[in-house]
């Protein structure tokens, strides 16, 4: 009998990085945690069309900036920026309401699409 093995985690600090680039005090850590894994599912459902391969949150004191790998970049920044911004608005309305943080999107395009799962 094999035990089974998480790929990402067997992984991890090899050949790939964390998701989420932060450090949480005791009593926030659980509500950020929750946060990161919402957005995620937020952004990789409403746009699907876009081909997103992985989010990565990073967050500091005042700033949370998000960084979308995607195959198709054109798709979720549409015409003149407009999809960033949507794309900001809502998660800063749904997740960051009433905090003054400093809310940054950054896009970047996966190369080889294929080769990425």
């Amino acid at each position: 009998m094999g035990n089974k093995v998480n790929p990402t985690g067997i992984r991890l600090g090899i050949t790939t990085g964390w998701q989420s680039r932060w450090f949480g005090m005791k009593k926030e850590y659980r509500e950020q945690l929750k946060k990161d894994i919402e957005i995620r599912e937020l952004i990789t459902t409403k746009w699907k069309a876009a081909g997103i391969a992985s989010v990565h949150v990073e967050r500091s004191a005042n700033a949370v900036r998000l960084i979308v790998e995607t195959s198709r970049p054109g798709v979720l920044i549409g015409r003149g920026g407009t999809g960033i911004e949507d794309l900001a608005r809502v998660i800063k309305r749904r997740f960051f309401a009433g905090k003054k943080l400093d809310l940054k999107v950054d896009i970047q395009e996966v190369k080889n699409a294929e080769s990425n799962a």
